[in-house]
């Protein structure tokens, strides 16, 4: 082993005697295992320093591991919240503490989890803003009934463990019981029932 590689590999063992014999299919020389890389690190401060910067957001902390960040830009300014996975949650400055919103918007993090961030990004997240923004102009239509809506509720739901203080008026976490557009899965989502015969 050269001397260059026991010096970088020896930050990360206990004593330099660890170096000798160590294999490199075992451990990376340039970070430690289990660890986030340098590089992940760097970026996601690097994002949340120039959120604040530009002054697009405050950067509030964390929920559930979540960077969360409080605005009042666009329709934040109305109290709403936005989950953008891979890079936090942002909500009006009096809702950071609203535990019953960020569990919602944890569940868009869910989303992406479960189907793909490219999945979100392309499908969830398209139809959660139209419908956003027609419930702002349309005070018959609930938002919350929408599938994108309910299904963030009910994966945070289940991922919280049931909570018993989970407001289900205003978070459900079923379709509502009357049929409208957008309450039920997109076609490509349903899972087909077997054919009997």
């Amino acid at each position: 082993m050269k001397l260059g590689n026991q010096l970088r590999i020896s930050a990360f063992c206990k004593h330099k005697s660890d170096v000798r014999g160590l294999k490199f299919r075992s451990i990376s020389p340039l970070k430690p295992p289990g660890r986030e890389s340098v590089s992940r690190l760097t970026i996601k401060t690097l994002f949340r320093k120039i959120i604040q910067g530009i002054g697009l957001a405050r950067y509030v902390g964390t929920f559930e591991g979540v960077a969360c960040f409080a605005s009042k830009l666009g329709e934040l300014r109305n109290r709403a919240a936005i989950a953008l996975p891979g890079i936090g949650i942002f909500v009006h400055p009096d809702e950071v503490k609203n535990i019953s919103l960020l569990r919602h918007e944890y569940g868009h993090f869910l989303q992406a989890r479960k189907w793909g961030k490219r999945f979100f990004y392309r499908y969830i997240a398209w139809k959660s803003l139209s419908s956003a923004k027609r419930s702002s102009h349309d005070p018959a239509f609930n938002h919350q009934h929408t599938w994108t809506e309910w299904t963030a509720n009910r994966l945070a739901y289940y991922f919280f463990k049931r909570p018993d203080d989970w407001d289900m008026k205003s978070y459900p976490i079923y379709p509502p019981l009357e049929p409208r557009e957008d309450t039920d899965w997109p076609e490509f989502l349903r899972f087909e029932k077997p054919a009997t015969g």
